[in-house]
């Protein structure tokens, strides 16, 4: 009988947002994964796995797939794969997930685990019941300490999605690590921004449970890609823009929630295009106008504090 080779160091989650507890679980695997001259594995999920079990549930996907993935090749994890994770699946328990699932396809060397790791039916599996395994199925159990802020706050993403609704961004972004996007599909609108003087595109996110900033004007940065082609060929800058995101009062009379970027100074079709839409900073609410042309001089107001935003900014390198 071949023995398989246990040459993988592999860790479980969902890893919704990759913020930076995610960050230094990630940092653990691949720091043992090449001292004992492993392959670091992620085990994640295709969808949220309350997407299975909570359709009922508000939007709340801080990360979409393509991203999720960018980020973790980024981060330097050499393999990613998926638990095939379905109503029926989420009955499994913690034991049978360990030997049929992990222990039987991946034969890890080492696996390597959050202050809070959980699988198997009703979350029964813990680090305690991989400790009490590791013997029977050689593996060892390497344990990750919580990260926590110098305000001594755990991050969760739970916490980073409240701050989202709520449109604290840049507080998002200090527990992300990196500024928080939206992947998308330009969408027609009823071109009303044209009228004045401001064209946008409006955008449709690719998850439909992507989790959408609260009301207001932002401060954006846009990256263009071509259609179809899974978020992979950009048009290599990055567009500075306002984008609204609410139900613009001041021109529409229903009450559908649009996310419309205006592009500074960019002229062209984008009709159809994939874009991906970064979210810097938080402007202010979206508030009903009187007349069209206050609603067009505070455009004006927002797009100056847009441009000058950027005479200072210099987090190029948190546009992951």
């Amino acid at each position: 009988m071949i023995k398989n080779e246990k040459n993988k160091i592999i860790t479980i989650g969902t890893f919704d947002g990759i913020h930076l507890g995610h960050q230094a679980l990630i940092s653990n695997l691949i720091e043992h994964a090449k001292k004992e001259q492993k392959t670091s594995l992620v085990l994640t999920y295709k969808q949220h796995p309350l997407e299975t079990l909570r359709s009922d549930l508000e939007p709340f996907i801080l990360t979409e797939g393509i991203k999720k993935v960018r980020i973790l090749k980024k981060l330097g994890v050499d393999c990613i794969d998926y638990i095939p994770f379905t109503k029926q699946y989420a009955q499994t328990s913690a034991f049978d997930f360990l030997k049929s699932f992990l222990i039987d396809n991946f034969h890890p060397y080492a696996i390597v685990t959050g202050y809070d790791t959980r699988f198997g039916h009703n979350r029964e599996g813990d680090i305690k019941f991989l400790i009490e395994h590791a013997n029977e199925f050689d593996y060892q159990v390497i344990q990750t300490n919580i990260f926590t802020m110098q305000n001594s706050k755990i991050i969760s993403s739970s916490l980073i999605r409240d701050l989202i609704r709520h449109g604290l961004i840049e507080n998002a972004q200090s527990y992300l690590g990196y500024y928080y996007s939206i992947l998308g599909n330009v969408v027609g609108g009823k071109q009303l921004g044209r009228t004045m003087g401001f064209p946008t595109i409006n955008i449709n996110p690719i998850e439909k449970n992507k989790l959408i900033p609260g009301h207001g004007v932002y401060i954006t940065l846009c990256r263009i890609y071509e259609p179809k082609d899974s978020f992979s060929s950009n048009d290599n800058a990055f567009h500075i823009c306002v984008t609204n995101i609410g139900t613009s009062p001041s021109v529409k009379i229903d009450s559908k929630m649009t996310v419309e970027s205006h592009l500074i100074n960019f002229t062209g079709d984008l009709y159809e295009k994939d874009v991906e839409l970064f979210f810097l900073a938080r402007i202010r609410d979206e508030i009903k106008f009187e007349s069209k042309e206050l609603l067009i001089k505070q455009i004006e107001s927002d797009v100056i504090k847009t441009i000058d935003y950027f005479t200072k900014f210099n987090d190029w390198n948190k546009l992951w």
